[in-house]
């Protein structure tokens, strides 16, 4: 264990003993004189600034005084009174400051550090001598009388020229003790557009999360759950909320990026750890991006722990909805003749003898071609294949029956559409007999579409003379 020592930094002030002399400044005098305020500054056992290295560490201090309970916070002071607190030094970046006390007090607080703490007690006097202020104070640590001494040099006013920095000592020299810190790992959930817990409705599509981190990809393990001890990594849920998922174990002081994918949509997220005490006792805390925003856990279930419900905390992954553009469902059809060759090819002008009784309505061709918005139902073709006709558009769940005839010969065609959604997606099914027997669309040729497009394998439902 490193031996640390905390410096308490003391205004640079007139030190005298008490004297009762004039009665305040002489008329018409204004006197601007630093109320009393103390900076700690921490030191390692080779002298080097806490602080400096590590100026999150000024978290870690509190203050006990009048029975409150005092923690940093990010303000600096000039020389008028401020209420009590734990502040910045408006110069000197790596301490923290104690004030403002008043100009005549005698007291005591508690400072701690981590896992100890120093009883300090004080006394500030200001006197008038000759109608000028002299300001005494008087320092006690752990009974002690402690006097001050120089810690530090420091370009105090940005001119070059270095100034002494004086603090009164403070040892920290904590009990050897080991603590068993369990290593980090970050909890996620997917949140929908409603603001709901999308795992919680649809468990099962925790297995399609991945992670891709340090060239490695990580899938979910369903039967993972994690102790204390380090584990290899891996994509799991919680044992307290099994619908969120939660990745690691990372080192303590770990820092870097991941990338999070699910369906179409990932997310990237930066992270950090560091070591933090709280109530003198050591934990991993987790610094987050989410797409280069900082964010913090949010409240994402009630879980049952023991005997009462506690709130259980996850980093939120937004869920973006999806626009799809569907196609509306139709069928493409070829004729075949008796050696199995197009006869829409051969004789382009065959295509206006089909015809298609649908609903007590006959369709003909007529040169019609389509796009993919719903269209009134006709007979058609393609831009990518012209020597295959299409009949549609249905809805999306239609299902009946229709005729096609062509050169004497009839065909009996059943169909059933349907569109499901499963997980936000769009899962689309089509069911077509002919004569009753269930028929399928087959490779017709590879057509040269385009420059832009090439050669792409053209598909139809063949139709047999």
């Amino acid at each position: 264990m490193k031996k640390f020592y905390l410096l308490l930094l003391v205004p640079l002030l007139v030190m005298m003993s008490s004297c009762h002399g004039d009665e305040g400044p002489r008329k018409g005098m204004i006197w601007d004189i630093p109320y009393p305020s103390a900076g700690y500054v921490i030191f390692d056992s080779v002298g080097n600034n806490i602080l400096e290295a590590d100026p999150e560490a000024i978290y870690d201090i509190e203050v006990e005084y009048k029975g409150k309970t005092y923690r940093y916070g990010e303000v600096t002071r000039a020389a008028f009174q401020h209420p009590f607190g734990l502040h910045a030094h408006w110069c000197y970046p790596y301490m923290v400051c104690v004030g403002d006390f008043d100009y005549d007090e005698t007291g005591s607080y508690i400072v701690r550090f981590r896992d100890y703490e120093w009883l300090v007690e004080y006394e500030y006097k200001l006197r008038w001598k000759n109608y000028e202020p002299v300001t005494y104070e008087l320092v006690k640590i752990n009974g002690e009388v402690v006097e001050p001494c120089v810690v530090d040099e420091w370009n105090l006013y940005g001119e070059g020229d270095l100034r002494d920095i004086y603090a009164l000592p403070l040892y920290y020299t904590p009990t050897e003790r080991e603590y068993d810190i369990s290593y980090p790992k970050a909890t996620f959930a997917i949140i929908d557009e409603e603001g709901n817990n999308f795992f919680k409705e649809y468990p099962e599509e925790r297995q399609e999360v991945v992670i891709e981190y340090n060239g490695e990809t990580y899938r979910y393990n369903e039967a993972v759950t994690r102790e204390l001890l380090r584990e290899p990594f891996e994509l799991y849920s919680p044992a307290l909320c099994p619908h969120c998922i939660e990745f690691g174990d990372f080192g303590h002081t770990d820092k870097g990026s991941y990338v999070i994918k699910y369906g179409r949509q990932e997310w990237n997220i930066g992270f950090e750890y560091k070591i933090r005490w709280e109530n003198g006792m050591p934990g991993a805390k987790g610094y987050y991006q989410i797409d280069g925003e900082y964010v913090e856990p949010v409240k994402i279930d009630e879980v049952f722990v023991g005997d009462r419900w506690v709130d259980f905390y996850a980093l939120p992954l937004e869920l973006e909805m999806m626009v799809w553009d569907i196609a509306y469902p139709s069928a493409s059809y070829v004729v075949l003749d008796e050696e199995g060759n197009n006869i829409f090819k051969s004789d382009p002008e065959s295509m206006l003898e089909l015809e298609i009784l649908y609903n007590d309505v006959t369709y003909k061709y007529n040169n019609e071609s389509r796009a993919l918005l719903p269209e009134p139902l006709a007979i058609t073709t393609d831009s990518m294949y012209p020597y295959r006709l299409t009949f549609g558009d249905f809805d999306y769940n239609d299902k009946g029956s229709y005729v096609i005839k062509f050169r004497g010969k009839e065909w009996r065609v059943e169909f059933e559409y349907r569109l499901d959604w499963a997980v936000y997606e769009p899962v689309i099914s089509a069911s077509l007999k002919i004569d009753g027997e269930e028929a399928v669309p087959e490779f017709i040729e590879a057509w040269h579409v385009d420059d832009y497009h090439g050669t792409i394998d053209m598909y139809a439902v063949p139709l047999h003379i």
